[in-house]
């Protein structure tokens, strides 16, 4: 109950920023976008580099094989890739309208 009500909170925090500075609220969303990227890339990379040999998984039935560690390395590329974009969209003082790739 405690966790919804904060997020209602901050929500609604949030809306008062896009009512008066609708830059400031662009760059919450960017910020946003950028950290769910960042979260992603770690918990990708952290396994590439250090799970894959030191923890016992038992693999299901989909299993990537000997493709998995290339497949990973360009997940972590690409996500890091597209992050770019959004991260040059916090650094700017252009309010206009952002397209994600």
């Amino acid at each position: 109950m405690n966790a919804i009500l904060l997020t209602a909170i901050l929500q609604a925090l949030l809306a008062l920023v896009f009512i008066g500075i609708t830059t400031a609220f662009n760059a919450f969303i960017a910020l946003s976008a950028v950290g769910i990227n960042i979260s992603y890339c770690l918990a990708v990379f952290l396994y590439l580099v250090y799970g894959r040999w030191n923890l016992e998984i038992v693999k299901g039935p989909f299993n990537l094989g000997k493709f998995g560690p290339i497949i990973k390395f360009v997940a972590v590329f690409w996500t890091l890739f597209n992050s770019l974009p959004l991260a040059a969209v916090l650094s700017t003082h252009y309010s206009g309208t952002f397209l994600p790739l």
